[in-house]
């Protein structure tokens, strides 16, 4: 596999492709290698455990197609010393360099979560961004029931306040009316706020989730939602699914 991409924009990747703060799922551990995959000038970076997954969608000068496994904690210094246009080479090593800059890194020989990449990246292929959203898209057998956009900024800073609730756990509720964010750890200790949203289609649906899945976006965020259901979040150039929390 081989492609050029600019410095900046591939740190960018490979630091969100980590996934940003705590899930705090105890059986599921997300890892610190990415598995990437090109094809023509598209590259796909993927990350996941059993109960998250993460995927951004890069445009580079392809040269050559495939794909590799390599531990972006490692490779993600080095490339924030870079400044310009980046050449990756991945063969039996992969092999990273800017100008006269080189960083050499060993071959992963399989993702630790490849299995859950594979069923998910099967899943999630027919789901596109729509800047106005019109379908309520099939995942595995079943069909979501509702899907709005959000701002991620709007995102971030009702999550930020829900997170001072410190319990963990959010909850979003979609209705006819709008859609509202909440995390309580009782009925005495509780946030909530009405979240500006647009676009919407489908039926009422509730969803609970644990983890920071707002630090992934920027931009419009397509939400899909069903009862007890994995929330999917698509942007334009990457999606998050997370299992339903269970109390």
């Amino acid at each position: 596999m081989k492609f050029q991409v600019d410095s900046k924009l591939i740190e960018k990747a490979l630091d969100d492709i980590q996934g940003k703060g705590k899930y705090g799922v105890s059986n599921s551990v997300l890892d610190n290698c990415v598995y990437i995959s090109l094809e023509g000038n598209s590259l796909e970076l993927w990350n996941a455990d059993s109960t998250l997954s993460l995927t951004i969608d890069l445009e580079v000068e392809g040269e050559e197609d495939g794909n590799f496994v390599f531990d972006a904690r490692t490779l993600l210094p080095f490339v924030k010393k870079f400044s310009g246009t980046t050449g990756f080479i991945a063969e039996d090593r992969l092999t990273v360099s800017c100008n006269n800059q080189e960083v050499i890194l060993p071959r992963i020989v399989a993702h630790s979560n490849m299995n859950a990449i594979t069923r998910i990246k099967g899943m999630l292929e027919h789901i596109t961004y729509e800047e106005e959203p019109q379908t309520l898209f099939m995942f595995g057998p079943s069909k979501y029931e509702a899907v709005f956009t959000l701002h991620a900024d709007d995102f971030k800073k009702t999550m930020g306040l829900c997170e001072l609730i410190k319990s963990g756990v959010y909850r979003l509720d979609y209705a006819e009316e709008g859609a509202v964010i909440s995390s309580q750890t009782s009925a005495n200790n509780r946030y909530q706020e009405n979240i500006p949203i647009s676009g919407a289609i489908g039926d009422a649906a509730t969803v609970e989730w644990s983890g920071p899945l707002h630090k992934f976006f920027n931009g419009k965020i397509n939400v899909y939602l069903k009862d007890d259901f994995p929330i999917l979040l698509v942007g334009e150039d990457r999606k998050l699914i997370r299992a339903p929390h269970v109390s």
